[in-house]
């Protein structure tokens, strides 16, 4: 089940409460932004050292092509 997935069916998951306590927000505002697609935690079940963030205009992270490239080649790094 995916985030949206589960936000959608009102499920708050392990990773919104992590990122809720992360950004300094309310975790059923997370949940209903994730729903609406405005906020998405990307997750590669490759990667076994993981830890969710938030993405999207409701968060302090902004999805741009290159802050994305540098989030992944930072969590590489980290799980080397």
């Amino acid at each position: 089940m995916t985030q949206m997935q589960a936000a959608r069916q009102g499920i708050i998951t392990e990773e919104m409460r992590l990122v809720a306590r992360d950004e300094g927000v309310d975790v059923e505002w997370l949940q209903e932004q994730i729903a609406k697609g405005r906020v998405v935690i990307p997750r590669n079940i490759n990667h076994p050292n993981y830890y969710p963030i938030g993405i999207g205009e409701a968060c302090g992270r902004r999805s741009t092509p290159t802050s994305a490239l540098r989030q992944t080649m930072w969590t590489w790094t980290r799980s080397c």
